[in-house]
């Protein structure tokens, strides 16, 4: 797995990865009331929840991770839930190896699919959580870090392989069943940290991470957000990387952790960068176009802390960023949640969570009615007790 130091709320983002969708021909628009709800699932010990996904013909499908005192070791939770919030029912999932992280998605049959880190796997599980099949691809990748669904039912996993003894980032191509139809790397200048794979508006695939050049002897060493665009068949099209001013001397550690390639030929890229010895956060939001060229960037400045990690399109066109923020009753982490206009104008923000705990969000999605869901985990302050927590707001972010 990685072996590069990161601060430990950035590795639980990569343990989440990308927000996994089945592809489809555009947003249909909200048909009624948009539903709200805020509700937390968990035992007496720690559940964290990793990644979520809609089903077409309603409800929700949630990832997580669950420890309990009887096991001993973490191991993956799957947990349906209907349009309210409520739980269906879960399934606990025990693979060979510890849980780490895992990618969820949901194929036309409302199969789910599970993209499994530790495991370098994927599952698929019908609609009452029972396995059908799983593929192991460990000879292919080093590790996984992403999955989107096609409409013809294929699956593209991203991750990276070994060239020389070094990580590079690699696209998966698998048919719907998980087995292999190609398997592309691709040569970089640097060490890789890899956070996942969206598609493109040119019919192609967008892979984002950070890349860490060789700084030299005296220079301090400065990963920079990265992103490679390539075509359909997973070849290249262009690769950028992206520079921060380092004006403390210390490490500086900048990553792309979200993407999005919005409907006016924009690509949206969200950065999260850890600054000097004090790691202090820093969320900026980058337009590049199509071919990976910045336009303008705009820093995040909406709370006491802002530290964002996932960037969407909103179905009127709007970009939502999502992250944690600070709130000003208590100081705590609060799900956060900000809409601004394709030129990167703020429009709006909003906080959620529960009094008295520290939020931390994983992932967040658009719901077919215009919504919003986020997904994460509310920890006691300091009693280590973590439990999954959902927020479904409306298309203006309130509950």
């Amino acid at each position: 797995m990685k072996r590069f130091m990161i601060l430990p709320y950035l590795m639980i983002i990569l343990f989440c990865l990308t927000g996994c969708k089945k592809e489809d021909d555009g947003p249909s628009g909200p048909s009624g009331p948009v539903l709200t709800w805020m509700h937390s699932y968990g035992g007496d010990f720690s559940d964290i929840g990793l990644d979520i996904v809609e089903i077409p013909t309603g409800g929700y499908y949630l990832v997580g991770t669950t420890e309990t005192e009887e096991m001993g070791f973490r191991k993956y939770l799957l947990i349906r839930l209907d349009e309210n919030g409520d739980e269906l029912w879960e399934r606990i999932i025990i693979g060979e190896d510890e849980a780490e992280g895992c990618v969820i998605g949901v194929n036309s049959d409302n199969e789910v699919l599970l993209a499994l880190i530790s495991e370098t796997m994927l599952n698929c599980y019908d609609d009452e959580g029972n396995l059908l099949w799983t593929v192991s691809h460990d000879s292919e990748l080093e590790n996984i870090t992403g999955m989107h669904i096609l409409t013809d039912g294929s699956i593209l996993i991203s991750g990276s392989t070994r060239n020389f003894g070094f990580e590079i980032p690699a696209l998966l191509m698998c048919n719907a069943i998980g087995n292999e139809i190609w398997c592309n790397s691709y040569s970089i200048d640097g060490l890789w940290f890899g956070f996942g794979v969206q598609p493109s508006g040119l019919a192609g695939f967008l892979l984002y991470g950070s890349i860490l050049s060789d700084p030299g002897p005296t220079d301090p060493a400065v990963w920079r957000p990265f992103l490679l665009s390539t075509t359909g068949n997973g070849d290249e099209m262009w690769q950028q990387s992206y520079p921060f001013e380092n004006t403390t001397g210390d490490d500086d550690y900048a990553y792309a952790v979200g993407v999005v390639h919005h409907t006016n030929d924009s690509i949206y890229l969200q950065c999260l960068r850890y600054v000097g010895t004090s790691h202090t956060p820093s969320s900026c939001l980058l337009r590049v176009n199509n071919y990976g060229v910045e336009q303008s960037r705009t820093q995040i400045q909406v709370s006491g802390r802002d530290e964002c990690v996932r960037v969407i399109e909103s179905e009127d066109g709007n970009v939502i960023v999502t992250g944690v923020g600070q709130s000003n009753a208590d100081g705590t982490s609060k799900f956060m949640i900000i809409s601004y206009d394709p030129g990167m104008n703020l429009l709006w923000s909003s906080l959620h969570g529960n009094a008295g705990k520290d939020d931390l969000l994983c992932n967040a999605i658009v719901t077919s009615d215009g919504g919003y869901i986020l997904v994460g985990f509310e920890d006691s302050l300091g009693a280590q007790l973590e439990d999954i927590l959902v927020v479904k707001t409306d298309q203006n972010g309130n509950l």
